[in-house]
């Protein structure tokens, strides 16, 4: 039976999609049916772009600015599309990512209400649509799987999925990190015919085989109801390494190659008040074997020709940094490396050797410097521990990225500035920043019990597809206020980025530049 894997638009493709690489690759080891995986994101992207240097559209209304935004776009084609000493520039740089940017949003704001018309049958753009359907649709495939890692990926799915139902009626998936916590709203439109939720490996196989769905877990399904089956992990040992074979490595908004794995499965904390997920089982922490990884990751090195490595773990322990560091050293596998940690237990010695190991960055989810918020978050991090292994990380030549966000529920003006004022006296040890504002997300221990985080009332988005509440409080920060001190801080926040404030967007990015800017300065 063959299946084609979709990767939809949009978002900004500096690398190739991990999902439906690691499902390819176990379907093609565990049966004889054939693959085939399909990155619409990176085509959409190339598309508009060729679209938009041809002048088949405008982005303003002066001529004198589509020509400067024209030239700004082809010179971020060159500077992203290879190696280039420009990449390193800031003053090159910054309006490049900033023109790319913008030309990617307004596409998205253009097109959201047109996508949300046609799927709810209002407007017709089918012919805009069958550039993008025919690229599937030229692979004949029975089943189409599309894996959605954002929200923003929803309209241009089901869009897409809408109109290769009517032209050739195969058998539509969805699967992906978005469409766990509402599969039914998905199931509602009858262009769908199935979500996977969790681990999609063992049920994506089941579904290929003709197995009755009621027997495939992590499967959602219509029968006289919408039926939802259990959930199961998958033993992550018996996953073979991400096959990437399907996509043009090279023709990523990225100047190296950079592959993405996985080191393990699932949170190893999963008590994060504010987390949607805290109660998933696909969430449960499983570790790959250490000679297991080493092995991946020498693989996929020699196969597609790169040292460059982002681990999309939701946060890599500090146990399974000690084994990471110890065997790539051991092995001398000369890789460089980024990812996700919790500034828990992270020793000097530690840090030291994941950088001698070839980690350049972290991304370490600080949240507040207020010790009764991250209490209340229940984060388990102190803040006089969190600057100590910022400061010890800087020392050994890990660059630090900061998540934080305000307005969470009590969080006071005070607590606030509290955070601003750490961030300040630390700005030293800061490389990157990510501040943002909270969201009180569906699912999460916040949305289930309100009362104890003093929220008096929430309201659903009247979008179906957005996870968050608008609410109110009566202590602390409220939302409205909680916009009005980002925006006064934005400024400052900027101010934290030491290369640029678009590396955060361009994620990719953040590994390249830190493992070779000493070379370009």
């Amino acid at each position: 039976m063959k299946t084609c894997l979709v990767f939809p638009p949009q978002i900004i493709p500096t690398s190739a999609p991990l999902g439906i690489s690691l499902l390819k690759s176990y379907i093609q080891s565990e049966t004889s049916h054939k693959v085939r995986n399909i990155d619409l994101n990176l085509y959409f992207h190339n598309n508009i772009i060729n679209n938009f240097i041809e002048e088949k559209f405008n982005l303003h209304q002066d001529q004198e600015k589509n020509e400067k935004s024209r030239k700004l776009i082809k010179k971020a084609i060159e500077i992203f599309k290879s190696p280039n000493k420009d990449f390193f520039d800031p003053q090159t740089y910054n309006p490049c990512a900033n023109e790319f940017l913008y030309l990617f949003e307004n596409i998205f704001n253009a097109n959201k209400p047109l996508l949300k018309r046609y799927i709810n049958n209002r407007q017709d753009i089918s012919e805009a649509l069958s550039p993008f359907t025919k690229r599937i649709s030229k692979e004949s495939p029975e089943i189409i799987g599309f894996s959605i890692l954002t929200t923003e990926q929803i309209p241009y799915t089901l869009a897409l999925a809408k109109k290769l139902k009517q032209d050739h009626n195969p058998t539509i998936i969805l699967g992906g990190a978005t469409v766990r916590l509402f599969p039914e709203r998905f199931l509602k439109y009858d262009f769908i015919d199935y979500v996977i939720t969790g681990d999609g490996e063992v049920a994506l196989q089941g579904l290929i085989e003709g197995k009755d769905p009621g027997e495939i877990n992590n499967l959602s399904y219509k029968k006289e109801k919408i039926i939802r089956n259990q959930e199961e992990n998958v033993d992550i040992s018996i996953i073979p390494p991400p096959d990437f074979s399907d996509f043009d490595l090279d023709d990523y908004f990225c100047p190296k190659r950079v592959i993405t794995t996985l080191t393990s499965r699932g949170c190893y904390w999963k008590r994060c008040t504010f987390c949607a997920d805290y109660d998933a089982l696909c969430m449960q922490y499983r570790q790959k074997d250490i000679q297991k990884l080493i092995e991946e990751l020498r693989f996929l090195k020699e196969r597609y020709k790169t040292g460059y490595f982002y681990f999309a773990d939701e946060m890599v322990s500090p146990a399974m940094f000690r084994k990471i560091s110890d065997a790539v050293m051991k092995q001398d596998l000369q890789i460089r490396y980024y990812t996700q940690a919790k500034p828990k237990e992270f020793s000097p010695q530690l840090l030291r050797d994941m950088q001698r190991s070839g980690c350049t960055s972290i991304l370490w989810g600080v949240e507040s410097a207020s010790q009764r918020v991250l209490d209340l978050i229940d984060k388990g991090t102190n803040i006089e521990e969190i600057q100590s292994i910022l400061k010890h990380s800087h020392e050994a030549g890990i660059k630090n990225a900061v998540y934080a966000f305000g307005g969470f529920p009590t969080e006071t003006e005070e607590e606030y500035q509290k955070t601003l004022d750490w961030l300040k006296k630390n700005k030293e040890f800061i490389d990157l920043q990510f501040t943002g504002l909270f969201r009180l997300t569906e699912n999460s221990r916040i949305a289930e019990d309100i009362k104890k985080f003093k929220i008096t009332s929430k309201k659903r988005s009247t979008n179906p597809f957005d996870p968050t509440f608008d609410y109110e409080v009566t202590e602390g920060i409220s939302q409205e206020r909680s916009m009005e001190l980002f925006s006064e801080n934005y400024p400052f926040f900027l101010s934290l980025n030491k290369f640029s404030p678009f590396l955060g967007k361009f994620r990719d990015h953040i590994l390249v530049y830190f493992s070779e800017d000493e070379t370009h300065n």
